[in-house]
């Protein structure tokens, strides 16, 4: 699957772009594949674009989850597009045309009247979708490596540019987490050979 954007004319007779989830369907031989649109994930607002997010101090990430430091990595990139904190976990950005609130807490994001919008974030697009693949832990059964490609596949898509430490970081916490998450607790493993 991947992220396709459509121009096409609105309402009001402007074109603008929008966001969807496709995936290629390939059919019988000598017939060229074809596109397929899984979910309409909004209309398109560009023009954002922040700088990498640095590492910061080490109490920033030293004893916080994959989760936490994610969503400070997230707040970052938010504050460094021009968005200002409006509430914890809850930013805003606003123009003369739109008015944009991320809430990474409830993993949305939306314009004033509660409709889903997309942001164009440096090479990528921040909507719902990727917000959420982004925090969501539901990964793939895969290899290290595979593991880390759908990380970096991810933050890209979501627009979320970091530092080579600071992905390092993420990927480490991320592996441990799934580490901690795979290890049977001990008081399990006793009951367990109780049992035998």
């Amino acid at each position: 699957m991947y992220l396709r954007t459509k121009r096409r004319k609105n309402k009001e007779g402007k074109e603008r772009a929008y966001l969807y989830l496709a995936k290629i369907i390939y059919r019988k031989k000598g017939r060229p594949p074809k596109q397929k649109i899984i979910a309409y994930l909004g209309p398109v607002i560009a023009g954002m674009n922040s700088k990498k997010v640095q590492p910061e101090p080490k109490n920033w990430t030293e004893n916080a989850s994959f989760q936490e430091t994610l969503k400070k990595t997230m707040s970052s990139t938010l504050l460094a597009s021009g968005f200002f904190c409006h509430l914890p976990g809850v930013f805003l950005i606003e123009d003369q045309h739109e008015r944009v609130i991320v809430d990474i807490n409830n993993q949305t994001i939306q314009n004033k009247r509660g409709l889903k919008v997309c942001l164009a974030l440096n090479n990528g697009f921040l909507c719902d979708f990727t917000l959420q693949r982004l925090l969501s832990q539901n990964l793939p059964e895969t290899t290290e490596k595979g593991l880390g490609k759908h990380l970096a596949k991810s933050l890209i898509e979501a627009g979320v540019e970091i530092e080579k430490e600071l992905f390092f970081i993420l990927f480490q916490k991320l592996k441990d987490g799934l580490r901690n998450q795979t290890k049977p607790n001990n008081s399990q493993q006793s009951t367990t050979n109780a049992n035998l």
